[in-house]
């Protein structure tokens, strides 16, 4: 590991997140639960009787 690598390591390190902002991981996590719910929903209305597209 080079100098700058090791001081940009740091750094980060020492950082604290933004609150305000939330982190890739929990967007990846909520976008995969709503995509989850929404194809639900869409099988749910195409298997009740009288809905028609």
């Amino acid at each position: 590991m080079t100098p700058v690598q090791l001081t940009r390591n740091l750094i980060a390190f020492g950082k604290t997140p933004d609150p305000e902002t939330p982190s890739l991981a929990l967007e990846q996590v909520l976008r995969s639960h709503l995509a989850a719910q929404l194809l639900a929903n869409q099988q749910q209305a195409a298997s009740q009787p009288g809905n028609y597209r």
